[in-house]
């Protein structure tokens, strides 16, 4: 099939057809992306009105570019089923560069005796696979049909996944989720197939943990939750970084404005201490 493996490649195509392209078009990753050709001159900005254009003023040096960026073409044919990753070393050298919405593997650990996904008439017992190995795995594909019925605690490090009964209770399944959530493991998540499920958020206590909280309750609504210690200013004090603020500024200062009333207050905390605490500190007895 023919398939742009970058969005960047879209506006590419649009380019070399038609020399121009409205600015708004190119996201700030986009226009860095293309940096060196406006340094170039290879391509210009033009005022048109309110907005402005993107116009290529040298096509033979714009040609090249994408060339060398895109060996394999715009968009090549590249057979079905070919993975989204492969895609994109086939056509951009890149790995990173490929579309998301492939399949997530996720790790799961089960904190009741009998903790079951299920599909249709299958079903994968999360309890027997964390007693005899420590924790379970599933892949997580668009659509996935996998449905739990409890309550599910979504961790971001490693540490505090293996042992998070020593954090919360009330828990039937343990989600390690590290970094950013997958887009498609939080359309897994929003469901219908697991509407019933309910969710407690547990990341970091910084500008991307909270960001990434309010992302799942923008699809979960009230079956999400963010646990927030009672002792958590004793905590920032004693154990937060500030570098977890720094290197975050632009998404902490979206993050003072945002409506959610737990935000709100952690935020205010964050403020008040200079600081973010990395989930492990909720391990330590103070």
């Amino acid at each position: 099939m023919s398939d742009p493996v970058d969005a960047l490649a879209t506006r590419i195509e649009r380019l070399l057809r038609e020399r121009r392209l409205p600015r708004s078009a190119l996201s700030p990753a986009m226009r860095e992306r293309l940096r060196p050709l406006f340094d170039a001159g290879t391509l210009a900005e033009e005022r048109t009105g309110a907005g402005g254009q993107v116009v290529v003023r040298d096509a033979e040096s714009f040609a090249r570019f994408v060339r060398r960026e895109y060996p394999s073409g715009i968009a090549p044919t590249i057979p079905d089923e070919t993975p989204l990753r492969a895609r994109s070393v086939l056509v951009s050298r890149d790995a990173k560069r490929a579309k998301r919405g492939g399949p997530v593997p996720v790790h799961l650990r089960a904190l009741g005796a009998d903790v079951r996904l299920r599909r249709g008439e299958d079903s994968l017992d999360i309890s027997a696979w964390t007693r005899a190995a420590g924790a379970a795995g599933l892949v997580v594909e668009p659509q996935c049909e996998w449905q739990f019925e409890g309550a599910v605690a979504l961790v971001e490090n490693l540490e505090v996944f293996l042992h998070v009964e020593r954090i919360v209770g009330a828990i039937d399944l343990v989600l390690f989720a590290p970094g950013r959530l997958s887009g498609v493991v939080r359309d897994w998540l929003a469901s219908p197939v697991m509407a019933k499920a309910r969710y407690l958020h547990l990341g970091d206590y910084d500008p991307v943990g909270l960001d990434e909280y309010l992302k799942l309750k923008a699809v979960c609504a009230s079956r999400v939750a963010l646990h927030v210690p009672p002792d958590i200013e004793e905590r920032l004090r004693r154990f937060g970084k500030e570098s977890l603020l720094l290197d975050s500024a632009a998404v902490l200062d979206r993050l003072r404005r945002a409506a959610d009333p737990e935000v709100s207050d952690v935020v205010r905390a964050l403020d008040r201490y200079g600081r973010g605490l990395e989930q492990e500190a909720l391990l330590i007895s103070i």
